[in-house]
């Protein structure tokens, strides 16, 4: 974490899905406690389009929603 890293593979993955002639981009099930890539995600212009209710089960056995992300062009 804080290395860039997930910036880079999302930019690329945006690049790419571009070049191929896609016309957006969906990230499916980042779980919601996941703070760092959903700021990601909202910086890099991606919205929430949906939730899914206790769709992530975590190490110690609870329920995390899960979110689903979008980016058109």
């Amino acid at each position: 974490r804080g290395k860039g890293i997930g910036r880079l593979l999302v930019t690329d993955s945006i690049h790419r899905a571009k070049r191929h002639g896609f016309r957006g981009l969906q990230f499916n099930a980042v779980v919601a406690t996941n703070y760092p890539a959903i700021s990601l995600y909202l910086k890099l212009g991606f919205t929430i389009i949906g939730t899914i209710k206790n769709g992530y089960r975590l190490g110690d056995g609870s329920f995390a929603d899960t979110l689903i992300f979008l980016k058109s062009w």
